[in-house]
């Protein structure tokens, strides 16, 4: 087993998945309807990408997986966990957009009651946990064009 394997590493994986990638035989994990025999080897394709990560080997990604994030954990074992990803909705930045402009309307209120130097708009996550896989230094930020 990979976790027993590589206890001694003290490690938590995060991996991230496109769930529309195709994983094995031109199904993907939305459309599912994978056989048994699929079943059982996709745990197999996972774990030999994740050992020669771990290992410093060549074996290449698997399209489905995005990217993992290893960090160090202070138990004597591997975690995995499916990470997830903050930012994938693919209306994000309407919605961003639309945020902030509702946030500028007000920004005129704020100034009427007080005289500002300045103004700061935050943008707050929330609920974050070590075993989500944010990392604010490596997490891809969608490029938002108005």
């Amino acid at each position: 087993m990979l976790t027993d394997e590589f206890a001694r590493l003290s490690k938590t994986v995060n991996l991230f998945v496109n769930l529309n990638k195709e994983v094995i035989g031109g199904r993907n994990f939305k459309t599912k309807g994978f056989s048994p025999q699929q079943r059982e080897e996709i745990p197999k394709i996972i774990a030999e990408y994740i050992k020669s990560e771990l290992t410093g080997g060549q074996v290449s990604k698997p399209s489905f997986i995005t990217q993992i994030e290893i960090t160090p954990n202070k138990d004597s074992r591997v975690d995995l966990e499916l990470a997830e990803r903050y930012f994938t909705q693919d209306n994000f930045s309407d919605q961003l957009i639309k945020r902030i402009e509702k946030k500028e309307k007000r920004a005129d209120d704020y100034r009427s009651v007080h005289d500002f130097d300045q103004l700061w708009l935050l943008i707050v996550i929330d609920d974050v946990s070590s075993f989500s896989g944010f990392d604010l230094h490596t997490v891809v930020m969608p490029v938002i064009q108005k």
